[in-house]
C-alpha cells in the first residue's frame, strides 16, 4: 500500500529506535535523507526534508555571507533601503524590523533579488543552477521547481491547501477571527516573515504573510515569487520588485 508522503514525516519525528522498529514492516526510509542538516558560512544549521523528489531547507535562509566567504551588506535605514534600485545588482539583506533577536530564527533574514542571486542571471529551468546565498551543493528555487513542489501537494491530496500543508501550525497571525496557521504536514515551517517593500523601506505584513523569492526573472525590474498568507490555504505565484527584502528557501542541487 502506498503510504503518503506526509506519513513519512511523522515517522521522522518519533525516536530512532521506534524507527527503526517500523523499518520491519514499513516502506523503507532513507535515514540520510529524513531528516538531514546543512550548515551556512555562518555556522547556522538547517534542517533538510525531502518533498516529492526534492530536498528543502525546513526553514528560511538566515545566512549573512556567501559561500566564499564574502559579506551580504546589511542595510538598516528606510532611506538607504528605497534609494537601492530594483536591479540585478544591488545587494542588501536586513532582520524584518531590524531585530535579529525576535525575528531571526523563525523568519529568517530579508533578501534582496541580487542579493539572493549573488550577480547570477535569472533561470527558469528546473533545477535553476543558481547557487546564490545558498550553501554549496544547495541552489536558488526556480518558479519551476516551486510549482514541482505546489504541483506535488496538490497530487498528493492536498488540492486546495498546498499552503496550509507547508505553514508552521504557529506563528500566524488569525485573520477576522480564523485561524491563520497552517498544518505543517511535511515539516516545511514555512512562517510569515513578511517583506520590506522598495518605495519606502519600510517593513510591512510580518505575521500575516510569507513571501518567497525565485531565481525566475520576470523583466529588468520585477522577478517572479511564491506568496502564502494567513487568509489563504494555497500556493500563490506572482511577480514583485527585485528590490524587495523577501524570504529565502533553498533546495539541494
Amino acid at each position: 500500500m502506498k503510504i503518503k508522503q506526509s506519513v513519512y514525516y511523522k515517522m521522522m519525528l518519533i525516536p530512532l529506535m521506534a524507527v527503526l522498529s517500523c523499518l520491519h514492516g514499513c516502506q523503507k526510509v532513507d535515514l540520510e535523507e529524513y531528516p538531514g542538516t546543512v550548515t551556512d558560512y555562518d555556522g547556522n544549521v538547517y534542517v533538510t526534508i525531502k518533498i516529492g523528489d526534492q530536498v528543502w531547507m525546513a526553514s528560511n535562509l538566515r545566512v549573512t555571507h556567501y559561500s566564499d566567504g564574502s559579506d551580504i551588506p546589511l542595510v538598516t535605514g528606510e532611506t538607504e533601503w528605497k534609494n537601492m534600485g530594483n536591479n540585478s545588482t544591488d545587494k542588501a539583506y536586513c532582520w524584518y524590523n531590524n531585530d535579529q533577536a525576535t525575528y531571526g530564527t523563525d523568519w529568517g533574514a530579508l533578501y534582496t533579488w541580487a542579493a539572493a542571486m549573488n550577480g547570477a542571471p535569472g533561470s527558469g529551468s528546473n533545477p535553476s543552477g543558481v547557487q546564490g546565498a545558498c550553501p554549496t551543493g544547495w541552489h536558488i528555487p526556480s518558479i519551476a521547481e516551486w510549482t514541482e513542489l505546489k504541483d506535488f501537494l496538490i497530487s498528493d491530496g492536498f488540492t486546495y491547501t498546498q499552503g496550509k500543508a507547508l505553514k508552521a501550525i504557529s506563528g500566524w497571525d488569525d485573520d477576522d477571527g480564523e485561524d491563520g496557521n497552517g498544518t505543517d504536514d511535511f515539516g516545511f515551517a514555512a512562517y510569515p516573515g513578511g517583506s520590506r517593500e522598495t518605495n519606502y523601506g519600510h517593513f510591512i505584513f510580518g505575521g500575516g504573510n510569507g513571501y518567497w523569492k525565485s531565481a525566475t526573472e520576470s523583466d529588468d525590474n520585477y522577478a517572479s515569487g511564491v506568496h502564502m498568507g494567513n487568509y489563504r490555504d494555497d500556493i500563490f505565484i506572482y511577480k514583485y520588485l527585485k528590490g524587495d527584502g523577501q524570504s529565502v528557501r533553498c533546495v539541494k542541487d
